[in-house]
């Protein structure tokens, strides 16, 4: 069964069908992840590289806590929602 992404681009919300069902982890606390990157990590507003900024950058050494992850087939990739609502991050394993 496919899963439906929500997808923001240009203040616009569409849906994209993901052929093969992503892994979806749900934490209703959330798990806290320490940014390690010396690079600034944009934050979008939905889980795709397509997806618009959302004007907020993640710094290294930032704690954040993070309430759900998304993982496609086959990829090396998560997304990562912070749990206060800005947005997504993407974190490469």
């Amino acid at each position: 069964q496919a899963e439906w992404v929500q997808i923001f681009s240009e203040d616009e919300l569409f849906l994209e069908e993901c052929a093969t069902e992503p892994r979806i982890e749900r934490h209703r606390q959330g798990w806290r992840y320490n940014v390690v990157l010396d690079a600034r990590v944009h934050v979008r507003k939905g889980p795709s590289l397509l997806a618009e900024r959302s004007g907020v950058a993640l710094l290294g050494g930032e704690s954040v806590l993070i309430t759900e992850r998304v993982t496609g087939p086959g990829e090396r990739m998560t997304w990562l929602r912070l749990q206060d609502g800005q947005g997504w991050a993407h974190h490469i394993s």
